[in-house]
């Protein structure tokens, strides 16, 4: 029989594939034997998640009545304890209960030997929501196991510092963080942007009842946006689920039936002693469910918290989330121990100015890469992001798995292709084949584009985030870039697998200053879209003992050192490249702009290497491969100096001043006025050229970046407008004419430029 079976998942990734999150390995445990996990025998199509089966002499208890009213808790106990023959086997399922909610739990899923976690697996069999127990999803699995980790995670993060910078910078190795064991837990809980109606509340909150009903003395307190947002998820959701407990999962508690502040366990109890029987107890539990009746940072200041669940921090307005935090940390921490735990959750698509900000920030300063010299992030937490794609609503098998590409014909009948968008059902209008949910997003993201309702574009994409970037989107045109050129070029892009190869430039046979080549390399740094012929290439001269370009005028170049040393931000920043192919009139004059080969980025790089030096001989072989004039961001001069150092200071480009003069130092600076003229190019290059661009990712982080203030946390962007920044430099800047003549001139060259 165990031959018919798949293995068990060894490990499930967080974060996986997000460019703005580090993957993170979550180990899962090993299976019991085969013949004790529940499904065991089922052929595998009708294995999947079953809630547990209440026994019905249980529930003829829990209605018997004494003296005209239902024994309470403390009654159906004493019975219990009286009749331990009787109800064996009633007390056995009850023992089992308890292991599976304190060890977690083992099904059969479609073949697949599957663990969930203790809270999950409470959450799923007796978590009464609005509509009834919530189903098994693939994403709430992911949701629990994560919080599972965080709670145990005991390993730090090798630091090593960085002399150039002065930062901490991760070790790794092999492409993975070198980890240490610090002998005790790292991490306070963690952050979870969350799109509409996705279910983090109820399953934040019932984590908070799962430890309170539990645990001596444990306080576990809500707090949201405002007051009355805390009270509407107390009363409207955590106390709900706790009436509905069953009787040997709710402990006794204090006050009325239906509480509208706190729940407090402060009345004696009765457990389950070791040996099978049962036995008083002379305290209660001592432990609390309460909420703060305000945002207000110092609420529970002083206290002493096992659990905090921040619910809608990204809309808190009153006050700043991320100084509130640091008050409340203290609650979950004694001394240099974390004793408590705490879950951040927001609905993206609803942040408010201001507290979208302070929630960003708070994002920033828990990234799980970055850590003290105690092993934990600046904020004390981590971040888990699941794509809205993952379990989109009409888009989960029956076995709760997400239904992401393609479906199969199986899958097909359990999918119903609807979702709210805005507070309307939007149904799935496809023709052909039926499509997954990752499809089903990017048609609505297409067909509000195509209607040039960049309101609703937005909200929706907040609402359905596929990426960690996505969650923080500004509204309207805050770059001013045209979305729908590149939503249509990318879409174009992602089926031409010819539009640009990836390789290495090098010295050929290893000789310095002779020729640089470039290689096929599916792994390569460099992305390509125009490979030059041998005679073409390598253009250069020397003179004096420095080299220049032939002409350098065909090709400009550009590279941002800063990016490469940054790395106080969210993720290690890579090294930034691009060069761009200047408009030649000598292959494109007399045709249609949409039909020009040149004026485009031909050349992009983003990667890190190990040293800053490499960094800097890759820009300077790919600026030589080209012939290019290079226009280097100078905040940090590392690749200035560097092409110097080698004798390659005449490739270097220098703009002119305000007065016509060659300024004496090469490149840019990125002050916010520089800023503002790369995103002012970026913007005219795409409206002009954005139909043929081939560089997918370069287009990608153009549609991301939002502002200026997100600038330093896109490699690819800042190279190639370093690239159109010294364009301008070369032929001139806008000559801003009346409309007609400007619409006449860019019918047929440039829309928003004439050559000086």
């Amino acid at each position: 029989m165990a031959e018919k079976y798949k293995p068990h998942d060894k490990f499930i990734i967080a974060n996986d594939g997000d460019k703005d999150l580090f993957p993170i390995k979550i180990p899962l445990p090993d299976p019991p034997p085969l013949e004790k996990i529940d499904g065991y025998g089922l052929p595998a199509k009708e294995q999947m998640w079953k809630p547990p089966v209440y026994p019905h002499r249980l529930k003829q208890l829990e209605r018997k009545r004494v003296g005209g009213n239902y024994m309470n808790i403390n009654q159906i106990w004493e019975h219990l304890s009286n009749n331990q023959v009787a109800y064996r086997e009633e007390i056995d399922w009850i023992r089992k209960q308890w292991y599976y909610r304190l060890n977690g739990y083992w099904f059969f899923n479609n073949g697949v030997p599957t663990f969930i976690t203790g809270k999950y697996w409470f959450y799923l069999s007796y978590c009464v929501l609005d509509d009834g127990l919530p189903e098994y999803r693939y994403r709430d699995r992911l949701f629990y196991l994560f919080w599972d980790f965080c709670e145990k995670d005991t390993k730090g993060v090798k630091m090593k510092r960085n002399e150039i910078t002065k930062k901490d910078e991760p070790v790794m190795k092999k492409g993975e963080l070198v980890l240490y064991e610090t002998g005790s837990r790292v991490c306070l809980g963690f952050i979870f942007p969350k799109f509409r109606r996705e279910g983090a509340t109820y399953k934040s909150v019932s984590g908070g009842i799962e430890e309170a009903t539990r645990r001596r003395r444990f306080w576990a307190g809500l707090q949201s946006k405002e007051g009355d947002s805390a009270g509407r998820v107390f009363t409207g959701k955590l106390v709900p689920i706790f009436k509905k407990l069953p009787f040997f999962f709710k402990p006794i508690y204090d006050g009325s039936t239906n509480p509208k502040k706190r729940i407090e366990f402060d009345i004696p109890g009765i457990k389950i002693g070791s040996g099978g029987s049962f036995a008083k107890v002379d305290i209660g539990l001592e432990s609390k469910l309460d909420f703060a009746e305000s945002a207000n940072r110092n609420w529970y200041d002083g206290e002493r918290l096992g659990y905090y669940f921040d619910d809608e921090l990204g809309k808190c307005i009153e006050e700043n989330v991320n100084e509130r935090w640091n008050v409340v940390r203290k609650c979950l921490e004694v001394g240099k121990r974390l004793v408590g735990f705490s879950v951040h959750t927001s609905t993206v698509a609803e942040l408010k100015k201001g507290g979208g900000q302070s929630f960003k920030d708070l994002c920033e300063k828990s990234m799980y890469q970055f850590r003290n010299k105690n092993g934990v992030t600046d904020s004390g937490l981590y971040i888990l992001f699941i794509p809205s794609y993952i379990n989109l609503p009409g888009f989960t098998d029956r076995y709760g798995n997400p239904i992401i590409t393609k479906p199969t014909k199986e899958q097909i009948e359990d999918m119903s292709n609807v979702i709210e968008v805005n507070g309307k059902i939007v149904k799935a209008e496809t023709e052909g084949e039926p499509i997954g949910a990752k499809e089903y997003i990017e048609n609505i993201k297409e067909s509000l584009l195509n209607k040039g309702d960049m309101v609703s574009y937005y909200e929706f994409v907040r609402q359905f985030p596929t990426c960690f970037a996505e969650s923080f989107i500004t509204d309207g045109l805050d770059s001013g870039f045209p979305l729908k050129i590149i939503e249509d070029r990318m879409a174009e892009l992602r089926f031409d697998k010819k539009a640009t190869v990836r390789g290495n430039f090098s010295w050929k046979n290893g000789v310095k200053d002779s020729e640089v080549i470039f290689n096929n390399d599916d792994n390569g740094k460099f992305v390509i879209s125009k490979l030059l012929q041998p005679s073409e290439a390598n253009r250069k001269y020397l003179k004096d003992g420095v080299w220049f370009p032939i002409s350098g005028d065909e090709y400009t170049s550009s590279s941002d050192a800063y990016k490469f040393l940054k790395t106080e931000n969210k993720r290690m920043s890579n090294g930034g490249g691009g060069v761009k192919w200047e408009y030649n009139p000598m292959v494109d004059d007399g045709k249609e702009v949409d039909e020009w080969q040149s004026d485009r980025i031909v050349c992009t790089y983003n990667h890190r290497p190990p040293t800053i030096d490499e960094y800097c001989e890759d820009m300077l072989m790919m600026t030589v491969y080209y012939g290019a004039r290079h226009f280097p961001e100078i905040n940090v001069p590392k690749v200035w100096e560097w092409f110097e150092k080698r004798g390659y200071g005449g490739f270097l480009l220098y703009g002119k001043d305000a007065h016509g003069e060659y300024r004496k130092t090469p490149g840019f600076n990125s002050t916010e006025g520089m800023k503002q003229e790369l995103f002012n190019e970026t913007r005219d290059y795409l409206q002009r050229r954005g139909k043929s661009e081939r560089h997918i990712e370069y287009l990608s982080e153009c549609k991301d970046i939002g502002g200026l203030e997100n600038m330093t946390d896109y490699d690819v962007f800042t190279a190639c407008g370093g690239c159109h920044l010294g364009s301008r430099q070369r032929y001139g800047a806008v000559q801003r004419i009346d409309e007609k003549q400007e619409a006449d001139f860019g019918a047929k060259y440039f829309p928003q430029r004439r050559y000086k």
